[in-house]
């Protein structure tokens, strides 16, 4: 549709253009990530300043649903897939080793100017997610959500910003670095509930062998981690001469940490240190209650390291 003045005064710039039009058997190539759509069936609406358009058709052999628009400054494309493990990998939605099983995913990607982001949001409830160095795990099933800003960076390094993930007893907020084999290199949370009263910040680092985790906050249930943690340490194991031997460093400053047979330690403070499957250092201070104190430490016996840990009330403890 062409409007607009018509005779001697009528100027080019007062013309007004309006396009509807259904588009079959579209195909773009390298539409996402080199791959492309196919086998399209779109909509499209435009007053010549900017444009409307939604469709279906078929990415990496996944079916995918289509919207789009733009002002003519700001673009915004929205994909919708049901995908898989296989269908994520053949369109590059790395999500590491976090992530198993079927996931509907709406991918939302927003032009202004030379400027592109990415929003990844999904439902999880069909999928199995393991966050290994928070020792949590949610199984298929369970109601779950996560969503997040993707942002590559130099050297095949993608961080997920504006990261939240929630669902049934648990919520996280913060980022996500991931390496070129979609491993962690950093976690930030800056607002953790892993269990139901948990209430922390948390960072891991990861840099070569050596892993860091830092856990401040008001409450956390550590019993998860702890029964993982300890099933593969050995305070005595000796050194394996000239192997590789990765090293975790755990700093936790906390007003209450949750343990063994729900027992807690208020004001709690813990350093350790693990070099392959022995502790080298461990230190452990707080309160069982009142004025009943807590401390380990690793000490040596002719030689041989073992952990102490004592108190004012061995009942207590024991419990």
């Amino acid at each position: 549709k062409v409007g607009g003045p018509v005779g001697p005064g009528a100027r080019p710039g007062d013309l007004s253009i309006a396009v509807e039009a259904e588009l079959r058997s579209v195909l773009v190539r390298g539409a996402f990530e080199g791959r492309d759509f196919e086998r399209g069936a779109v909509r499209v609406r435009s007053d010549g300043r900017g444009f409307e358009a939604s469709g279906t058709g078929q990415l990496a052999g996944a079916g995918v649903r289509l919207q789009g628009r733009s002002d003519g400054r700001r673009t915004s494309l929205r994909a919708e897939i049901d995908t898989t493990d296989e269908i994520r990998d053949r369109l590059g939605l790395d999500l590491g080793s976090f992530v198993t099983g079927p996931v509907p995913v709406r991918l939302t990607r927003e032009i202004v100017g030379a400027e592109s982001t990415q929003r990844f949001e999904a439902d999880l409830v069909g999928a199995r997610v393991v966050i290994e160095p928070l020792a949590f795990e949610k199984a298929r099933g369970v109601p779950g959500t996560i969503a997040f800003t993707i942002r590559d960076l130099p050297r095949d390094v993608t961080l997920l910003d504006d990261l939240v993930f929630q669902g049934r007893g648990f919520a996280l907020r913060g980022r996500l670095r991931l390496d070129a084999d979609g491993l962690p290199t950093l976690i930030e949370i800056t607002d953790g509930r892993l269990r139901p009263d948990d209430a922390f910040t948390a960072r891991y680092e990861r840099e070569g062998d050596r892993q860091q985790v830092r856990v401040p906050g008001r409450q956390l249930d550590a019993r998860p981690f702890l029964s993982r943690f300890f099933s593969e340490v050995d305070v005595a194991a000796p050194a394996a001469g000239g192997a590789r031997r990765e090293r975790l460093d755990i700093s936790l400053r906390l007003d209450r940490v949750t343990g063994a047979n729900n027992q807690s330690i208020g004001d709690a403070r813990l350093e350790m240190t693990r070099v392959g499957p022995q502790i080298t250092a461990f230190t452990l201070g707080g309160s069982l209650g009142g004025a009943t104190r807590v401390t380990g430490q690793i000490l040596s016996d002719q030689g041989r390291p073992y952990m102490l840990i004592q108190t004012t009330d061995g009942g207590a403890l024991l419990r």
